[in-house]
């Protein structure tokens, strides 16, 4: 991130499309709960709700320091058609990454679900595309 006031509006931008996202989770695909289990060993939708805002804001804070110091995605935050896009393409590498192989395999061995890793699923991957598409619009309008 070239300065704090970018820090800041990745933050915003992660809360934000981790929000929407979180009601998805929550709504759509009942995952919330497992997603707190993660963290304490038991299903909780409160501590689901918490730790996946923080991961919302963590990647957040990782896309804006890729927009920001990436020559090859240089000018995606002054353009909010191309950081909808970029963000999207962050989205499915958060999804392959983190809800598709680690997610699995740490639930897995925490005795939570059953799933088999990698696990791609198609309601995961539109829940990470709204999240990435929403991330970098919002970040390229706050941080243009």
């Amino acid at each position: 991130m070239k300065d704090v006031e970018h820090a800041a509006d990745a933050l915003i931008s992660g809360f934000t499309a981790g929000a929407v996202f979180g009601l998805l989770m929550q709504y759509v695909l009942g995952v919330m709960a497992t997603i707190g289990g993660l963290y304490t060993g038991q299903p909780s939708v409160a501590i689901g709700w918490v730790v996946h805002l923080a991961h919302s804001m963590i990647a957040a804070l990782i896309y804006g320091y890729i927009v920001d110091n990436v020559s090859y995605v240089e000018g995606v935050r002054g353009s909010l058609l191309e950081g909808l896009g970029a963000g999207a393409v962050f989205g499915v590498v958060l999804w392959l990454l983190g809800a598709s192989i680690a997610m699995p395999l740490w639930t897995n061995a925490l005795g939570l679900t059953a799933l088999s890793a990698p696990n791609f699923g198609l309601q995961r991957l539109v829940g990470h595309l709204v999240y990435g598409g929403l991330l970098g619009f919002f970040y390229s309008w706050l941080a243009s």
